[in-house]
């Protein structure tokens, strides 16, 4: 007798196994730490951390913060909350208060791992793909080098492209259901919010490019309204992050 079991069951089981199966391909990256990674991790969530649970304050400017610049080192004093990549707005900021600094980081690494995989099979729902293609486009997505090895190298705010996933699918969804366009803004404003500024900007310029061409194919003044809409709240919303961020470009000094 042939046992049918629920389609949940099925899925289910191939999202954990794409999980486990990440996990192993970057078990590298989330039980081991580099010198570059623990700089960075000091500098964004120690200082915070440190204020905000012993002096009960909001943080504002961090002193000497010691920073790599290619072959030489050197001491900068900046608005902590205006760094483009100070991750002071996230919900995720709340793991950092645990008592190791490394360990939380990898917590939260893991974390954006897990909803990076779900966003996909999500996406690969929407799009009908059946199960070798799902998977084939999370090897595609998990596999690419770039963006774990800069994360490797310090830049721990990439683990935010996990989060475009969802940026995409909340927002192809809002042109069937109007209501899912501001879950599209607020998954684009975490990867602000949490540093992750270089995907930020690349997940906006693929959403103006998607959604341009969605438009030019549909003709819609739905489509053309999702897009406005997108931009503009993700604009106002987020000026509480994008104004102090100007104002630090404005402030440094290139030579």
């Amino acid at each position: 007798m042939k046992i049918i079991y629920p389609r949940w069951i099925s899925e289910a089981f191939l999202i954990v196994f794409a999980i486990i199966l990440v996990f192993f391909t970057y078990k590298i990256y989330i039980f081991q730490c580099t010198p570059r990674e623990a700089e960075r991790m000091l500098g964004y969530f120690h200082f915070a951390k440190k204020v905000i649970l012993q002096y009960g304050s909001f943080p504002h400017f961090t002193w000497n913060f010691t920073q790599y610049r290619y072959t030489y080192e050197q001491f900068i004093t900046y608005e902590y909350f205006s760094m483009p990549e100070t991750p002071l707005l996230t919900p995720f900021i709340f793991i950092y208060f645990l008592p190791n600094i490394v360990a939380s980081e990898k917590i939260s690494l893991a974390l954006h791992i897990i909803i990076g995989v779900l966003g996909i099979f999500a996406l690969g729902k929407h799009f009908k793909l059946n199960k070798t293609g799902t998977l084939l486009w999370v090897s595609i997505w998990f596999l690419s080098d770039n963006p774990i090895s800069q994360y490797n190298s310090g830049h721990i705010n990439w683990k935010t492209i996990y989060l475009f996933p969802w940026v995409f699918y909340f927002f192809i969804k809002s042109n069937q259901n109007k209501n899912f366009i501001l879950l599209s803004i607020l998954a684009n404003l975490l990867i602000l919010f949490e540093g992750g500024i270089h995907i930020f900007i690349w997940s906006n310029l693929f959403i103006a490019i998607y959604g341009t061409l969605s438009l030019l194919n549909s003709r819609k003044i739905e489509h053309l309204l999702n897009l406005a809409k997108f931009f503009i709240f993700t604009f106002l919303i987020g000026s509480i992050k994008i104004l102090p961020m100007l104002y630090f470009f404005r402030s440094i000094q290139t030579t």
